[in-house]
């Protein structure tokens, strides 16, 4: 009876010890790109001239080339929302970002960097990738325009 004890936390510790440096994978809500598109608020593609980081948040800023959802302006400063299963953005990299607006009513929404304007989240599985990664996904997504100047 000792002994099967101190097997079985043995067995624990060591499935613990070899799981550990596993990343948990993606399950995508989306089925294609144009399926991403109708999910998100905004989706454009730009490059990140700037992050400026906040306690409850990061403020993007953007210079955009191509937009195939929302009102997105030629300079975007996009207030984004935190957290562990925040898509991971890099200054002076392009990408295609598809990106959601937190409703107000979501807490996430409180927690972001600014209370007076519409605060967004990326997300890791959101369709969301550095330009050079992207090729067919902007092909199923069709046409852009440019942004609002």
């Amino acid at each position: 009876m000792c002994c099967s004890f101190g097997r079985t936390i043995l067995t624990a510790t060591i499935l613990f010890a070899s799981t550990s440096g596993v990343r948990a994978e993606c399950i995508r809500a989306w089925k294609d790109a144009a399926d991403a598109e109708r999910r998100s608020t905004i989706v454009f593609s730009g490059t990140v001239v700037a992050l400026k980081g906040d306690p409850d948040g990061l403020f993007a800023t953007f210079d955009v080339q191509r937009v195939w959802k929302g009102n997105v302006a030629r300079r975007l400063v996009l207030p984004l929302h935190v957290d562990l299963d925040t898509f991971r953005l890099v200054e002076g990299t392009s990408y295609l970002i598809f990106s959601d607006q937190l409703p107000a009513s979501d807490p996430r929404a409180l927690r972001g960097p600014t209370e007076t304007e519409p605060v967004f989240y990326i997300g890791v599985c959101s369709a969301s990738r550095q330009l050079t990664n992207v090729n067919e996904r902007i092909h199923e997504l069709g046409k852009p325009h440019g942004p609002r100047k």
